[in-house]
């Protein structure tokens, strides 16, 4: 979710401040990882973001990723400065319901009144077809309003998590067939037979498979010998 990923974010720039004791630096260290940017400081024997740009001491993607990164808090904070007019997407308000066990995505729509691509827009964190496994008590996020109604019809269902049915993925970039497969508890040829493809070799991004989800495996622990 981006709310999440931007929390993320934020939490390693400030670890990085902590660490650099300067935001050029963190910056930089954000971009090329801070075990990089010690070695390359140490290497050029620079204390700062300028004595490393002028001693050319960073790979170029960490060069220029600084000012950029300036240029974009600059632009943000003032656009009108730079004859710019951006317009601004509210937020979607929505309700959220803790969930005391699995819940299949199918029927978390049926009960909101909705279709299904509405309930992973509001959760773009799900990629699989029901709510987490190892998460109890998670918060699933329903359109608003909507909440006095999902509950209602929650309380006539029997089973929330029937099994999977077929769903659809849209490919993004840096996805593989094996990563899919993974995620969804199926196997690389389950996804080529289903999508009629050849090879692993022919996904693209923005394709959309077809994927019948599979069940996870219940993890057993091994069994330890009585001693004789």
């Amino acid at each position: 979710m981006p709310e999440k990923a931007t929390a993320a974010a934020v939490r390693y720039l400030k670890d990085l401040y902590q660490w650099f004791g300067d935001w050029n630096l963190a910056i930089a260290a954000y971009n090329r990882g801070e075990g990089g940017l010690g070695r390359d400081m140490q290497f050029s024997r620079s204390v700062d973001f300028g004595g490393l740009a002028g001693r050319h001491a960073l790979p170029d993607e960490t060069h220029h990723y600084v000012p950029k990164f300036m240029a974009c808090v600059l632009i943000g904070e003032h656009p009108d400065r730079y004859g710019l007019r951006p317009k601004y997407e509210s937020p979607k308000a929505f309700d959220v319901v803790p969930l005391p066990k699995v819940l299949d995505l199918g029927i978390a729509a049926r009960c909101a009144g909705v279709a299904a691509e509405v309930i992973h827009q509001f959760n773009p964190g799900l990629r699989a077809w029901c709510t987490p496994k190892d998460r109890p008590g998670f918060e699933l996020r329903i359109p608003k309003g909507a909440r006095e109604t999902f509950l209602a019809n929650l309380e006539k269902v029997e089973d929330w998590n029937p099994g999977p049915t077929l769903v659809r993925y849209k490919v993004k970039r840096g996805d593989t067939l094996g990563r899919i497969a993974v995620q969804n508890h199926t196997t690389v040829r389950a996804l080529l037979e289903i999508n009629k493809l050849r090879s692993p070799r022919l996904l693209r991004p923005g394709m959309t498979l077809r994927i019948r989800p599979g069940r996870p495996k219940p993890s057993h622990g091994k069994r330890r010998r009585n001693p004789a």
